[in-house]
């Protein structure tokens, strides 16, 4: 496999993963409404693709990291918080490791670029083994409806306090690209 940024180009093949993976209703869903109108962070879009093959440059693995705020509701204090997702996996390729090689390089690159906090609504059995958890998040709110259990949380620095109660939401300044 050959783990690239995503360009303009991969778009048209991500947006036919992501369909193929979450449905054409996948707009529908909570996470979308945080994502709708932004743009994603570039340094922080990855795609997989076949390496050799006759399936050579196929595209077979996407993830993306979107600008968010974790608001704290007591106080009024907001932190940056990156949103993980989507993730997709084209299913020839999965359990190949990609879904979790993907994860771990956007974390890893999110921490360099100076982003501690990374949330996302996911699978708590899957994510937890990358570093995410629930257990901050339980009085957390999103802009819409959302299973809490699945509503977690990476923190690369140890020193981030995280609000008890809190509304993750579009930031407030929608920084450029």
């Amino acid at each position: 496999m050959h783990i690239t940024r995503t360009t303009a180009a991969d778009r048209p093949e991500i947006e036919q993963l992501l369909d193929a993976a979450f449905g054409s209703d996948r707009h529908a869903r909570t996470a979308y409404r945080l994502r709708d109108g932004m743009t994603p962070v570039e340094e922080l879009c990855f795609v997989a693709r076949r390496a050799e093959g006759d399936c050579r440059g196929h595209l077979c693995a996407s993830i993306e990291f979107w600008p968010i705020e974790v608001s704290c509701r007591s106080t009024g204090a907001s932190l940056p918080a990156l949103l993980l997702g989507p993730i997709a996996v084209a299913e020839a390729c999965q359990g190949l490791g990609l879904g979790g090689q993907l994860i771990r390089l956007g974390l890893e690159t999110a921490e360099k670029l100076g982003h501690p906090l990374v949330i996302l609504v996911g699978d708590p059995e899957y994510y937890s083994r990358f570093g995410f958890s629930n257990a901050a998040t339980g009085a957390w709110s999103l802009p819409g409806p959302f299973e809490q259990r699945r509503l977690m949380a990476h923190v690369s620095d140890p020193t981030l306090a995280l609000p008890v109660a809190a509304e993750v939401r579009k930031p407030a300044l929608v920084p450029a690209g």
